[in-house]
């Protein structure tokens, strides 16, 4: 990677899970709506109401002591996501676009009575 590019990628600030991936706004919502919805452990999360859904939005954030490229390179490792995704037990990329984009499926290992979920998200870095 090119010393400008990854100077640039390192500028970027990042939104803490499916804050990169839940986080991102959606047509007809200011970014306003969202209400605090817990703060623990230095994680802030936020909700808001989706038109049409019974389910919320979400994003969370959080600060790191580490570089930008170490956390990027941790949520791009997508068969990583284990290791710091709470329950998931296997993510599978099923397209990748370009760097930072990819479409991933994920299995998240829920809890008797629960059943299993399946996921698939676009990832996508910017």
């Amino acid at each position: 990677m090119k010393p400008e590019r990854l100077s640039q990628m390192l500028c970027v600030p990042i939104w803490l899970v499916c804050l990169l991936l839940t986080g991102l706004p959606m047509p007809g919502m200011a970014d306003t709506d969202w209400v605090l919805a817990t703060e623990e452990h230095g994680i802030t999360v936020y909700t808001r109401e989706v038109d049409g859904s019974a389910v919320k939005q979400f994003k969370a954030s959080t600060s790191i002591s580490a570089s930008l490229a170490s956390v990027l390179a941790v949520m791009l490792d997508s068969a990583a996501c284990s290791e710091w995704i709470y329950r998931c037990q296997d993510a599978t990329v099923v397209k990748q676009s370009s760097f930072g984009d990819s479409v991933v499926y994920r299995t998240i290992n829920l809890p008797w009575p629960v059943s299993d979920r399946d996921i698939v998200l676009h990832k996508r870095v910017t």
